[in-house]
């Protein structure tokens, strides 16, 4: 850009990758010759080079704005005032109409001066032995001056300009000259007079001028002009649409990774690393949606951003992926609480509702449209209590939508998504689920299922359907059905029609039979026919895909079987189905 320093820049962006604060970069070359200036920035394999460009562009000088300064005396300058470029333009054509205007009244009045001149001259010539004698006759310049003017009607500047005569003017050839002289004058005085009462004529002078300006003073252009620029860059449409895994870690790492990365083992399987922990750091959410979808990113402020699944970085399957801040314009200490995936269909369609559900128990229902304009810098999503955390965040579509809450405690409530009435984006929410101390909200989950009519009462007392034990399990699956897995790598799933809906704030009914063996609920999703793999993974980065008809089907109350091998001091963190 414009002023400036190559070198500067070099250093500027070694000093952003040292700092950390642009991750991807693996080598910058300074390939500049006489040529012209080129700079090459080699990029990591999972890094987004157009990520990295956007970057460059916010952080160094790669890209500068000029200032200038479009403040002008308007109203016959008079008035300081700010313009646009429309009106600085009329203010310029203005005052090169008032500049024509002043110099052809001087030109005027020199040309009107010159003539007055010439004219005492011609009179001098035509009467010249007349002239000689008077001025031969006089004693002395004033004499002869006033002798002159009395005996023609002349000026004093012509009678002095007559005086100051010298005998060659006298020749037929320099009385012809002077004669050539006048009717030229005569001629430019009129002239000038058709440009100060003529309005076309001077239009048309002035946009002469102007064009001789453009032709006199013009160069080549430096810059390019493109049919199409860098802000209508579809990247979308160089990007494959397939299934995808995004991984978020405690520390805000973030990455994609194509499904297939995984081959499926069986169940109880070891799985294979999926990432490699540092500094303490483990995987904190694991999605399986498309490289096209769209993505919601809730954090612990309360705020929102959005971005497209194929603008986070892709890496391999041990990496650990790059930072989110390189990414979303957070603030001091703002981390991500939960992601939510929506299709492109959804986005553009612009119904339904995002269901909020914090580890409290409260749930809060607010209308998509709401979040049609999401700045880059975020906004604000849901108002959230010190110390609590957003658990999830659903999209629901229609009234028949049934809301499904998980607790750490094995229980689950079921009430209509019709007991939520519509709230702002700054709204808290409402009780969802009556939680016990050390008790927290681990899932929100969405389905059109028709539980019945019969509500369970908020301590359970009337639930008829009694516990089941681990041994029965249902052959003949049914769906929809809830997929519970524990901390400690114990999985099962339920038909729907085993349970029944309660009202909004009760405590719920039993989802899995805890034992110190099972560990505590991590994951429960709603599952259908349709979904068939599901892949998990642990603290340390571990991750297996295993098929879902390896999961027995059983009852509410039951521990489930082991759905992966654990290692020591490992557990359970997160999963998706797909």
């Amino acid at each position: 850009p414009y002023q400036v320093n190559k070198a500067d820049l070099l250093i500027k962006i070694a000093e952003l990758v040292k700092d950390k604060k642009i991750e991807g970069i693996k080598n910058i070359q300074d390939e500049s010759s006489k040529e012209g200036i080129r700079i090459v920035v080699d990029c990591k394999r999972e890094a987004s080079p157009e990520v990295i460009l956007n970057q460059l562009y916010k952080l160094t000088d790669l890209q500068v704005n000029q200032h200038f300064n479009l403040v002008a005396l308007v109203n016959d300058g008079r008035q300081p005032r700010l313009l646009n470029l429309k009106e600085i333009l009329v203010e310029f054509i203005n005052h090169r109409y008032e500049v024509v205007t002043r110099r052809t009244c001087f030109d005027l009045k020199k040309t009107e001066a010159e003539l007055h001149i010439l004219e005492g001259l011609k009179i001098a010539l035509d009467f010249i032995d007349e002239v000689v004698g008077l001025i031969r006759k006089s004693a002395n310049k004033e004499e002869a001056k006033a002798t002159l003017i009395a005996r023609f009607q002349l000026s004093d500047l012509q009678a002095n300009a007559i005086l100051m005569m010298r005998l060659q003017t006298l020749t037929s050839m320099d009385k012809a000259k002077i004669e050539d002289e006048r009717m030229a004058k005569i001629s430019l005085i009129a002239d000038l007079n058709e440009i100060l009462n003529n309005p076309a004529v001077k239009q048309t002078l002035v946009a002469k001028e102007i064009q001789d300006a453009c032709d006199k003073l013009s160069d080549k252009r430096q810059t390019e002009i493109v049919e199409a620029s860098l802000d209508n860059y579809n990247k979308e449409d160089f990007i494959e649409a397939e299934e995808v895994l995004v991984q978020l870690t405690n520390s805000q790492y973030v990455k994609v990774l194509p499904t297939t990365t995984f081959r499926q083992q069986g169940r109880g399987g070891k799985g294979v690393s999926s990432f490699d922990p540092k500094d303490e750091d483990w995987v904190k959410a694991a999605f399986i949606c498309n490289s096209h979808d769209y993505i919601y990113a809730f954090t612990t402020f309360g705020r929102v951003f959005k971005t497209r699944v194929f603008e986070l970085p892709s890496g391999s399957r041990t990496s650990r992926g790059q930072n989110l801040v390189n990414y979303l314009d957070f603030q001091q200490g703002e981390k991500v609480s939960t992601i939510l995936a929506i299709s492109k269909e959804q986005e553009l369609d612009k119904d339904g509702y995002l269901v909020f559900a914090t580890e409290d128990g409260t749930v809060k229902k607010t209308a998509l449209s709401e979040f049609q304009n999401i700045r880059t810098s975020g906004i604000r999503a849901i108002n959230i209590e010190e110390g609590n955390t957003l658990v999830g965040v659903i999209y629901s579509t229609t009234d028949n939508d049934k809301i499904v809450l998980s607790a750490n405690n094995g229980k689950t409530v079921i009430f209509d998504r019709t007991a939520l009435r519509p709230l702002g984006r700054t709204a808290m929410g409402v009780r969802g689920i009556n939680l016990g101390l050390n008790e927290k909200l681990i899932s929100v989950q969405l389905s059109n299922f028709d539980f019945g009519d019969d509500e369970i009462a908020e301590d359970d007392k009337t639930d008829k359907t009694g516990d089941f034990p681990i041994e029965e399990i249902t052959t003949d699956k049914k769906y929809p059905a809830l997929l519970v897995i524990s901390e400690n790598g114990f999985g099962k799933h339920t038909y729907l029609g085993e349970f029944r809906k309660t009202a909004r704030g009760a405590k719920g009914v039993k989802t899995l039979n805890m034992t110190k063996k099972t560990g505590r609920p991590v994951v429960v999703q709603i599952i259908t026919e349709q979904e068939e793999n599901l892949m998990l993974t642990t603290k340390n980065g571990t991750t297996i895909s295993i098929s879902l008809s390896d999961i027995n089907q059983t009852g509410r109350s039951t521990q489930g079987v082991k759905t992966i091998k654990l290692a020591d001091k490992d557990e359970l963190m997160t999963g998706s189905v797909s």
